[in-house]
């Protein structure tokens, strides 16, 4: 490790890998993206899941609500072959 902290420093004082003021921007843009998916990683997690439940939920009940309605229909269906 040391010799890699001294090639990384020789590279940098002598401009020979040069950071510019975009070096800069890009590496506090990604300090800030690591920071808001570890803080808020976790709570935009939690709150999908719920939205993704509610809207499963609802499937899930148009679902059973469309299999009542079909089976009633051929309970209905019988009835009538019986009579006729």
């Amino acid at each position: 490790y040391t010799f890699g902290v001294g090639l990384i420093t020789y590279l940098c004082s002598k401009e020979i890998y040069v950071m510019e003021h975009e070096y800069y921007s890009g590496l506090s843009i990604g300090i800030m993206a690591i920071v808001a998916v570890k803080k808020l990683g976790p709570v935009i997690a939690k709150w999908a899941d719920g939205e993704i439940d509610k809207i499963e939920g609802e499937w899930k009940q148009g679902r059973e609500a469309e299999l009542k309605v079909l089976a009633d229909a051929i309970e209905a269906e019988k009835k009538e072959q019986w009579r006729a």
